[in-house]
């Protein structure tokens, strides 16, 4: 075996690790899944869904790949990204048959996560030791 340091990435996973604790978080990922899906330019959100905003299950089908590719991500992102937890767990609910108030919060969560890429997880030192 051989000693490699202090591990700095793990299955895209950026770890930093300090006197007062632990710091996780996908910047790259966030940033690499926003590129791929052409999703770059445009407007920053605060929150991932608008207050009392509802998902309607009730509309037209809307046939959208992208809606899809991105709650896949965004289902990895909630590893680190606890902000975006919820509103992605409730959106997979209607993966097989996107509707357009899907797309809407789907766009909406890019927003959020182009307005802070590198928000992340914090374990304080109170719950491990560092050697």
């Amino acid at each position: 075996m051989k000693d490699l340091g202090d591990i700095k990435y793990f299955l895209s996973i950026k770890i930093m690790i300090s006197k007062f604790g632990i710091v996780l978080n996908q910047c790259k990922y966030a940033l690499d899944l926003i590129a791929d899906m052409k999703l770059k330019r445009g407007k920053v959100a605060v929150k991932p869904l608008k207050q009392n905003q509802k998902v309607h299950h009730d509309e037209k089908a809307m046939i959208n790949v992208c809606i899809n590719s991105l709650l896949r991500g965004f289902l990895y992102l909630t590893c680190t990204r606890l902000n975006i937890y919820f509103v992605v767990q409730h959106l997979s609910q209607f993966m097989q048959q996107p509707k357009r108030s899907h797309y809407e919060a789907v766009i909406r969560i890019v927003q959020s996560l182009k307005k802070n890429p590198g928000r992340g997880s914090f374990f304080c030192c109170s719950w491990f030791t560092i050697a």
